[in-house]
């Protein structure tokens, strides 16, 4: 039983390792085609950043990653078991991932409407 839980195991990280392992490669390829491989090139990266749309997108994200972690998660678990106990550092978490899932419903819904309303203009 023990060697069909690592050989499982090892199977599951390879399905779940090998299409972000080909995403990772072929995000440097020069070319248009995964299967060939026409070049080394940060262009596709390069133009990435260019992009104000994305850029906007990837200041929502860090606001997300910050509000969950740092101005949420930390004070939460400092504060709650004053009130709670040993439980309060326990909900610290959900309470955090639920603000900040909340928070970022509407973000998106913000921004979704408003790429939306930029498409139809043009």
């Amino acid at each position: 039983m023990r060697k069909f839980n690592r050989f499982f195991t090892i199977l599951v990280f390879v399905f779940l390792y090998i299409p972000m392992i080909v995403l990772a490669v072929a995000s440097f390829n020069k070319g248009t085609d995964v299967a060939v491989f026409k070049g080394f090139t940060f262009d596709q990266y390069a133009e990435l950043f260019r992009d104000g749309t994305l850029l906007k997108l990837l200041r929502n994200s860090l606001f997300i990653a910050v509000l969950r972690k740092i101005i949420l998660l930390i004070p939460l678990a400092l504060v709650l078991p004053l009130f709670f106990g040993v439980t309060g550092v326990y909900l610290a978490e959900p309470i955090a991932d639920i603000t900040s899932a909340t928070t970022a419903t509407c973000l998106m819904l913000y921004h979704f409407g408003r790429i939306l309303a930029r498409r139809e203009q043009e």
